[in-house]
């Protein structure tokens, strides 16, 4: 089989790496039973499609293909792969210990970056010289509104990356028939999201037509 070029092999662990169900188990040396998922996400196959991309050959006058001994050796590849799947990493050009590595760096880019998100977001509060009063000392207004909602103003958007938690958290262990409870949740928060955004923007033009009156 031809390996899996460069940039492609990136994007399949950028896929690895943004599900921290993947991450946890390939970093902890357990393969994934849904890992072609992440291969389908960026668009690439980590096993044959067709037996066309399966170039084999033989000596043997049989002229068949496969053969009894190509055969043969499907067999024992299939053995192989049971006994440690990463071998099938391996046969589109990568080993295990790159892949891993490549994952530990992409979680620690990504750990770095919400760390810096966090703090840019802790010296924006202590820049405003906001008092907030402990938990304690607010449990008979807690569930009030307050004075500050009145002039709250939203103004929502549609997010950069669509679904960035599902991708992130990949599948979980529910499913309704044979389809994953991820696959589903795509389309339901899409709309949602565009009926929040259709009542979001009555209210706002409801409420200038208010103060035009």
């Amino acid at each position: 089989m031809d390996p899996i070029s460069e940039p492609d092999w990136d994007n399949v662990t950028d896929a690895m790496a943004s599900k921290a169900i993947f991450a946890a188990k390939l970093l902890s040396g357990e393969m994934p039973l849904d890992i072609e998922d992440a291969f389908s996400e960026a668009k690439v196959s980590l096993f044959p499609a067709s037996k066309k991309e399966l170039k084999t050959e033989c000596s043997c006058p049989d002229w068949a293909n496969p053969c009894k001994h190509i055969a043969a050796v499907y067999y024992l590849l299939a053995e192989r792969f049971d006994e440690d799947p990463f071998l099938i990493f391996k046969l589109r050009g990568r080993r295990k210990g790159e892949i891993i590595d490549a994952l530990r760096e992409k979680r620690a880019a990504a750990a770095t970056a919400e760390e810096k998100s966090e703090a840019i977001t802790e010296t924006a509060v202590s820049i405003s010289g906001e008092k907030v009063r402990p938990l304690e000392e607010c449990l008979d207004s807690f569930w009030q509104a307050g004075d500050a909602l009145d002039s709250f103003s939203v103004n929502p958007a549609p997010p950069e990356v669509e679904n960035a938690i599902l991708k992130r958290l990949g599948d979980v262990p529910f499913s309704v028939g044979k389809v994953n409870l991820v696959s589903l949740l795509p389309k339901a928060y899409k709309v949602a999201s565009r009926r929040a955004l259709q009542k979001a923007s009555g209210e706002l033009e409801e409420g200038a037509e208010n103060r035009n009156a």
